[in-house]
């Protein structure tokens, strides 16, 4: 039985509740950080007990999801533009 008590503790704090991960990712609405975490490909891994029983979601997954997300002024779509094989300086190759 001592077993099954660290289990469940390690593995609560190795989830968090969309109200936490609102909080964490610093969202202003749980819808926000719904739609957040399903940009960043971090699907829930269970649900709390009980009938109305929050999602929960891998600590570790939404932490490098975070880490991983572009900087403040990132321009993505310059990204887009240029091609493997193109130069993007404004020279003309002769």
């Amino acid at each position: 039985m001592p077993d099954s008590k660290p289990d469940a503790e390690s593995r609560e704090s190795a989830t968090m509740t969309l109200a936490e991960v609102t909080e964490y990712i610093g969202a202003t609405s749980t819808g926000s950080a719904r739609k957040t975490l399903s940009r960043w490909g971090v699907t829930a891994v269970g649900r709390e007990p009980g009938r109305g029983g929050a999602s929960l979601y891998d600590r570790e997954q939404i932490r490098a999801a975070k880490a991983a997300r572009p900087g403040r002024g990132h321009r993505s779509d310059l990204e887009k533009e240029s091609s493997p094989g193109s130069s993007t300086s404004p020279q003309s190759e002769a």
